[in-house]
């Protein structure tokens, strides 16, 4: 399915005209910590309208697309009554975002990548890193029971408190 080419000034960038869930921006994040296999990345995603966050963990960044499935069954996504926009930087691992996006009837939105002022996932990223970061490290301890291993679970509690206290 083609995906629809909008402009700024379209409805649905207004904030106070979009439905939930309607417009989601995503982007990769690598955490500073070494994992067995490599460093812990994931694909964060961002609801507009809600402000609702979600991670996903992934061992390589060709796992953007499956992410990317996951959210939009999760969400239900390609079953809402109104059209659901997908925005993301235009970094190399994207395609995959795209690739699923046009696969699922979703519409795909390219922006310049690393630019805060395009993209609140871009902006939003650091905050949400600061915040799992806060909550993992307060609760690990040198021997203690908590290791980078956690981290994976710290993040999604951070998406689950974001949720019910926004």
């Amino acid at each position: 399915l083609p995906s629809r080419k909008l402009g700024p000034g379209d409805v649905r960038w207004r904030r106070d005209h979009l439905k939930p869930m309607q417009l989601w921006v995503v982007d990769t994040i690598e955490f500073n910590t070494r994992q067995v296999g490599g460093y812990l990345m994931g694909l964060y995603a961002y609801d507009v309208k809600a402000g609702a966050e979600r991670f996903f963990p992934m061992k390589a960044k060709t796992d953007v697309y499956d992410c990317l499935l996951r959210l939009t069954a999760m969400e239900g996504l390609h079953k809402r009554p109104y059209p659901v926009t997908v925005m993301s930087d235009n970094c190399g691992s994207m395609v995959h975002a795209e690739r699923a996006c046009l696969t699922h009837g979703l519409s795909y939105f390219p922006i310049p990548p690393n630019d805060p002022r395009m993209s609140m996932a871009e902006s939003n990223v650091g905050d949400f890193k600061e915040r799992s970061a806060c909550m993992f490290y307060a609760a690990a301890t040198e021997d203690g029971p908590l290791t980078s291993k956690h981290l994976v679970e710290t993040v999604k509690y951070c998406c689950y408190l974001r949720d019910r206290h926004s």
